[in-house]
């Protein structure tokens, strides 16, 4: 086994802890990303952005950034780096939103591509739901009127469970509610465009800036038909494909007690993030454990890989396009 194999080996990513005016606590009190009772609205678990990149916390590149890899071990150009993949902890409603898709984003002036995103449902209280598209075409007048009431009852109110998913393509408005963690995967942009936001005040005291002009000319009305499509099977099949659009595919893995699911990672990186349990991944005979709020990165030729678990446990395995 040559050098550079042993150094394609699962790379263990540092969180990197993001506050907002809706975030909770759960991901420090609960999955111990912080010191108990910290803030936490987003872990941004694999990310590649000026100043915002990820930390490796293992192996021979330990304390290195993601961006000081070849591009090789990634299968893209470092400057294309596709996903970015959070966990996200709303302890109260996030704003009513849109993201542009990537002919809007050009036109926009951004330097980044669109978003489109998966979000998988790791807990849900009972009775939460998320705000998921608009109910009928005439909705798109109603959504951007000055009235509370008529925002909000222009969107498709659906609730949610532990282990749902629910794709969301850039121009479907949508936003979480309270009471739901979620993991998200997304193209590797940041832009959201505001709509609604209950006229908080920010830290300074001032009303959050809203982008409704450009929310305007990025929202799209789909379809209970078109929406239907987005959802994958969300039942309890061990190894299911819950998205698969242009930008990336992800894998839900459940394990029984007992159980191992064997994957290889050629031309482009995989990305296992902790959803449930305790697993380990096993490459080159060596066993790399992920525990709660776990995210790793595979490279790009690292080869055959293997997820294995004593005990009830899931992952998400994200493979961009």
């Amino acid at each position: 086994m040559n050098e550079n194999c042993l150094e394609r080996y699962p790379l263990k990513l540092k969180p990197m802890n993001r506050s907002a005016i809706w975030g909770g606590s759960k991901l420090s009190d609960k999955y111990g990303i912080a010191p108990a009772g910290t803030e936490i609205a987003e872990d941004w678990c694999l990310s590649f952005r000026d100043g915002k990149t990820s930390e490796i916390c293992n192996g021979v590149f330990r304390g290195k950034l993601l961006s000081d890899l070849q591009d090789d071990y990634f299968g893209f150009k470092r400057s294309d780096f596709p996903l970015l993949i959070k966990y996200i902890d709303a302890a109260d409603d996030l704003s009513v939103q849109v993201h542009p898709n990537d002919e809007r984003s050009k036109t926009d002036g951004k330097e980044t591509g669109g978003k489109s995103e998966l979000w998988y449902v790791i807990e849900a209280d009972e009775n939460a739901e998320i705000l998921y598209g608009l109910r009928d075409e005439s909705s798109i007048s109603d959504l951007f009127s000055d009235d509370p009431d008529t925002v909000l009852s222009s969107l498709n109110r659906v609730k949610v469970r532990k282990g749902e998913s629910y794709y969301i393509p850039a121009g479907l408005v949508h936003a979480l509610r309270k009471g739901v963690l979620v993991a998200e995967v997304q193209q590797n942009s940041d832009i959201t465009y505001r709509i609604f936001d209950y006229g908080r005040i920010d830290k300074n005291g001032h009303p959050r800036e809203l982008h409704r002009e450009r929310a305007a000319k990025c929202a799209s009305f789909l379809s209970e038909s078109q929406i239907d499509k987005l959802k994958f099977e969300n039942g309890p099949a061990d190894k299911t494909t819950i998205a698969d659009c242009r930008y990336f595919s992800v894998k839900r893995i459940r394990f029984p007690e007992d159980s191992s699911y064997s994957l290889h990672a050629g031309d482009v990186f995989h990305s296992v993030v902790w959803t449930g349990g305790k697993c380990v991944i096993i490459h080159n005979g060596i066993e790399y454990p992920v525990d709660p709020a776990d995210c790793y990165l595979i490279p790009a030729g690292s080869g055959d890989y293997s997820l294995s678990s004593g005990e009830e446990a899931e992952v998400l395995v994200c493979i961009p396009k």
